[in-house]
C-alpha cells in the first residue's frame, strides 16, 4: 500500500515523467494476460513492470483492500483482464494484415521481374531487327555494285529476303504481340488483385483503427476509473491510519484500565494473604483449645455440664434429706461444685470465641481458595495483555518505519512531482497601468461566465493601487457588495490562482492556518493556506499574482492566528518572509521548503481578507488595520458594456512590480509635495492634541507607493490620500464613532482638514463624510 501513495505520474509515452506502479487492479490484470502481452510490452513500460510483480505481492495488496471495495476491484480485474485480450486480439490483427502485406510486396517483386523479362525479350527482338536492317544495308550495296546480268538474280534474292524478313516480322510481330497481351494481361491481374488487397487492407486497418480508437476510449475510462480508485485508496488509507489510531487510543485506554484492575486484584491478593496468615494463626490456637479439651466435642460438654447440674441437684435433694452428720460434707461439696460452676463459666465465653473463630477459619480458608483462582486468572490475563501490548508495540514500531520512508509533506511533494507546475506559462507583460485596469475592470466583470460582475472604475483603482501598497488586504461592506467574489475574479482575471479558505471562530494560532505535524504518523496535517503558499513558488505560478481568500476574516481575531503572518510581512528582506512550521527539519521536506521546516510568504501572494460587522464577528485592532489596504465595498447596480479583449492570458507579476516602481520614481517629487502639506497643515497637530492620534512611518511609506499608483491607474493623488485618511484615521472608533469627542472636537478636526485640503486640491469627500454622519449623531444625542 505504502508504495502507491505517491501520487499519480503520467505513464511512459505521454510527455516524460517519472514512471510510477499502477494500481493494484491493472497490474493483477496485466498479470492475467502477461504471456500473451510479453511481446507487446517493452521493459522500460511502467504497465510490463507491473506485471512481474510476484503474486505474494498482488496476494497481499488484494488483502488490505476491504470487504465492501473487493467486487469493484474483482470488476475492475475483469475488466482489465479483457482490455489486455483485446490488445493481444488487435495485435494478432496487426501481424496477419502485415503478413498480407508482406505478401503483396512478393508478388509485386514477381510482377516487377516479369517486366523485367519482358523488357530484356523486346530488346533482344530490338537487336534482331537491327541485325536484319544490317543485312539489308549489306545486299543493297551488293546489288548496287552488280552488273545487269545480275540484276535478275539480285531481284530473285530481294524479293526472297522481302519475304522472308516480312514473314520474319510479321512471326516477330505475333510474338511480341503475345508476349505483350499476356504481359499486359498477367499484370492487370495482378494489378487487380493488388488493389482488391489493398482494399482489404484499407478495410482492415480502418477497422483497426476503430478498434483502436474503441480501445482508446475504453482505456481513458479505465484511466478515469483507476483514478478514482486510487483516490477512494488514498481516503481508505488515511482512514486505515484514523482506525488505527482510534483503535491504539482504545487498546491504550483497556491496557490501562487492565492495568489498574491487576494492581487492584494483587492488593485484594496481599489482603487475602495477610487473613489467611490470621486465620492460620487463629487455627493453631484453636488446635491448642482442642488439644486441651481432647476428642470431645463441644456439645458433650455441655451434656456434661448439664449432667453435673442435675447431679448436684439431686446431691443437695440428698444432703437436705441426711442426717447434719453429713452437713459439713455437704458444705464441702457445695464449695466444690461452687468452684466448678466458677470455671465452667470461664470455660464458656472461651468456647463461644472458638466456635466463632473456627466458623472464621472455614470462612477464610474457603476465601483464599477463591483468591488464589482469580490470581491465577488475573497473572494468565496478564499475559496475555502483555503479549498483545509487545504486538502493539511491534505494529506500532513498523508503522513508524513505514512513515519514516514517506515525505511529512505529501501534498507539497506531490506538486513538486506535478508537471503542469513545472512549466512556466506565457503571460501579457503590463506596460501602461491605466490601460491595465481598464483591462482587468472588463475582465473581472467577464470572469465568471454568465454572471457578470460590475464595479466601479474608482473602485478597481483603489485595488491596484492597494496591490502596491501591501499583501494584506480587507473588503469590508454590507452582505451582498460582491468582497468574496470580487477576490475570486481578481485571480481569474490575472491568471494567478485563489485558494478559498473559510475562517472558523475557533481559530488561535498559525496551525489552524497552516496546519500541524502529526508525530504518530510522521505527517504534517496540510491545510489549504500552506498549499496555496507553495503552490506560487512553483515555476507556473511564480510570475503570476495569486490570491489568499479569508473568507470572514474576523470571525476570529487576525491578530492571534495571523499574528505570524503579520510580523512576516513586515519584514524588508523578502528571504526573511518565512514562517516556521515545526521546530526541527521534517523527514524527506519538498524541495521548496528551507531548512525543511520553513515555508516563504512570496512576494506574489495577496491575503485578501473579507469582514462583516455584526454580533457575530470579532473587531480589528490598530495592530491590523495599520498593515492592511482597507476598502469599503459599496453596492453596484450600474452596469457597463462588456468589452471582449483580445488575449485572456494571465498577467506577469514581475512587469507589474516594475510598472509600480517606475510610477513611485516618476512621481516621487509630487507625493513628497502632498505629503509635506499634510504634515505642515493644522489637521496633524489637531489630531495630536485633541484625539492623541500621530501618522507614523508606515503610514507615510505606504502613501508613497499607494499615491502615485493610484495616479498612474487614472485617478488623482487627492483621492487616493483621502482614501487612505478615510481607512486609517476616520475610521470607526479612530477619530468618529467614539465616546469621549465631543462636537467641538468633530468640529475642529473638520475646518483643520478643509485648510489643510486647499493645498492638495479637490475634496475630502470620504473623510468628511464620516465626520458628518459622526456629527448627525452626537446632535441626535
Amino acid at each position: 500500500m505504502s508504495k502507491q501513495n505517491k501520487g499519480p505520474k503520467k505513464p511512459a509515452g505521454n510527455g516524460g515523467g517519472n514512471k510510477a506502479p499502477p494500481s493494484a487492479a491493472f497490474a493483477v490484470g496485466l498479470r492475467a494476460g502477461a504471456r500473451d502481452t510479453e511481446p507487446l510490452l517493452k521493459l522500460d513500460d511502467p504497465d510490463y513492470v507491473a506485471a512481474q510483480w510476484t503474486d505474494a505481492q498482488l496476494t497481499q495488496t488484494l488483502d488490505s483492500i476491504p470487504e465492501d471495495k473487493r467486487s469493484e476491484v474483482h470488476l475492475d480485474l475483469a475488466r482489465v483482464a479483457e482490455f489486455c485480450k483485446k490488445l493481444v486480439k488487435a495485435a494478432g490483427k496487426i501481424e496477419q494484415r502485415d503478413a498480407e502485406a508482406l505478401k503483396i510486396l512478393g508478388r509485386e517483386d514477381e510482377v516487377s521481374a516479369k517486366e523485367a523479362k519482358l523488357e530484356i525479350d523486346v530488346a533482344e527482338l530490338a537487336k534482331q531487327k537491327d541485325a536484319l536492317d544490317v543485312r539489308e544495308a549489306t545486299v543493297k550495296g551488293r546489288e548496287d555494285e552488280a552488273d545487269g546480268g545480275f540484276r535478275v538474280r539480285l531481284d530473285a534474292i530481294e524479293e526472297e529476303v522481302c519475304n522472308r524478313r516480312k514473314a520474319f516480322d510479321d512471326e516477330c510481330e505475333g510474338k511480341l504481340a503475345g508476349i505483350e497481351e499476356a504481359g499486359a494481361a498477367n499484370l492487370a491481374s495482378q494489378r487487380a488483385k493488388l488493389v482488391e488487397r489493398e482494399a482489404v487492407a484499407t478495410a482492415a486497418e480502418l477497422r483497426l483503427e476503430d478498434e483502436t480508437a474503441r480501445l482508446a476510449r475504453e482505456d481513458q475510462a479505465l484511466k478515469v476509473r483507476k483514478h478514482r480508485l486510487d483516490r477512494q485508496e488514498e481516503s481508505l488509507e488515511s482512514e486505515r491510519l484514523e482506525a488505527l489510531e482510534s483503535a491504539r487510543q482504545i487498546t491504550q485506554t483497556e491496557v490501562n484500565a487492565e492495568r489498574q484492575r491487576r494492581q487492584n486484584a494483587e492488593a485484594m491478593a496481599h489482603r487475602a494473604s495477610d487473613e489467611c496468615t490470621k486465620a492460620i494463626s487463629e487455627l493453631a490456637q484453636f488446635d491448642e483449645l482442642k488439644r486441651v479439651i481432647g476428642e470431645r466435642r463441644p456439645e458433650a460438654i455441655l451434656e456434661e455440664i448439664q449432667s453435673l447440674q442435675v447431679r448436684c441437684e439431686k446431691l443437695r435433694d440428698e444432703l437436705l434429706a441426711r442426717p447434719e452428720a453429713v452437713v459439713g460434707d455437704m458444705s464441702t461439696l457445695k464449695k466444690e461444685k461452687e468452684v466448678l460452676l466458677t470455671a465452667l463459666n470461664a470455660m464458656q465465653p472461651e468456647l463461644e470465641r472458638t466456635k466463632i473463630e473456627l466458623s472464621k477459619v472455614r470462612v477464610g480458608a474457603v476465601e483464599r481458595d477463591g483468591l488464589e483462582k482469580q490470581k491465577f486468572a488475573l497473572e494468565k490475563t496478564n499475559q496475555a495483555l502483555t503479549a498483545k501490548i509487545n504486538q502493539l508495540g511491534d505494529t506500532v514500531d513498523k508503522l513508524t518505519e513505514m512513515g519514516q520512508t514517506k515525505s511529512s509533506f505529501p501534498e507539497l511533494v506531490r506538486m513538486d512531482a506535478d508537471e503542469r507546475l513545472q512549466r512556466t506559462p506565457r503571460l501579457d507583460e503590463v506596460k501602461n497601468l491605466r490601460k491595465f485596469t481598464e483591462d482587468l475592470r472588463q475582465r473581472i466583470a467577464s470572469a465568471e461566465p454568465g454572471v457578470p460582475l460590475y464595479y466601479e472604475l474608482q473602485d478597481i483603482q483603489l485595488l491596484v493601487a492597494g496591490l502596491a501598497t501591501s499583501q494584506l488586504h480587507i473588503f469590508q461592506g454590507i452582505s451582498g457588495t460582491g468582497k468574496t467574489s470580487l477576490a475570486k475574479a481578481l485571480a481569474k482575471a490575472i491568471g494567478g490562482h485563489c485558494e478559498d479558505i473559510a475562517v472558523q471562530a475557533g481559530w488561535r494560532d498559525k496551525d489552524d492556518l497552516l496546519g500541524h505535524y502529526n508525530p504518530f504518523d510522521k505527517r504534517y496535517a496540510e491545510k489549504p493556506c500552506l498549499k496555496g503558499l507553495y503552490r506560487a513558488q512553483t515555476p507556473r505560478f511564480a510570475d503570476t499574482c495569486n490570491v489568499v481568500l479569508l473568507d470572514e476574516m474576523n470571525l476570529s481575531h487576525p491578530e492571534q492566528y495571523f499574528a505570524d503572518f503579520l510580523s512576516a510581512l513586515e519584514k524588508n528582506s523578502p528571504d526573511e518572509r518565512v514562517i516556521e512550521l515545526y521546530e526541527s527539519a521534517l523527514p524527506n521536506p519538498p524541495a521548496m521548503l528551507r531548512f525543511g521546516r520553513l515555508v516563504s510568504v512570496p512576494e506574489n501572494v495577496w491575503f485578501i481578507g473579507t469582514a462583516n460587522h455584526d454580533e457575530t464577528t470579532k473587531g480589528f485592532a490598530d495592530k491590523t488595520v495599520d498593515r492592511a489596504h482597507v476598502m469599503t465595498l459599496p453596492r453596484h447596480e450600474v452596469e457597463f458594456p462588456l468589452i471582449p479583449l483580445p488575449s485572456q492570458q494571465g498577467v506577469s507579476w514581475r512587469s507589474l512590480k516594475e510598472c509600480f516602481e517606475a510610477a513611485r520614481t516618476k512621481r516621487r517629487g509630487e507625493v513628497d509635495r502632498l505629503l509635506g502639506e499634510l504634515t505642515t497643515g493644522p489637521l496633524i497637530k489637531v489630531l495630536e492634541e485633541q484625539f492623541r492620534i500621530g501618522l507614523g512611518n508606515r503610514f507615510y511609506r505606504q502613501a508613497r507607493s499607494f499615491l502615485p499608483v493610484f495616479e498612474a491607474t487614472g485617478g488623482s493623488m487627492a483621492t487616493a490620500l483621502d482614501h487612505l485618511l478615510a481607512s486609517r484615521v476616520f475610521r470607526s472608533g479612530k477619530v468618529t464613532a467614539r465616546y469621549d469627542t465631543t462636537r467641538s472636537n468633530l468640529e475642529a478636526v473638520q475646518a483643520a482638514l478643509a485648510q489643510t485640503w486647499k493645498g492638495v486640491g479637490g475634496t475630502p469627500v470620504q473623510c468628511l463624510s464620516s465626520i458628518e454622519a459622526d456629527l448627525r449623531t452626537k446632535g441626535k444625542a
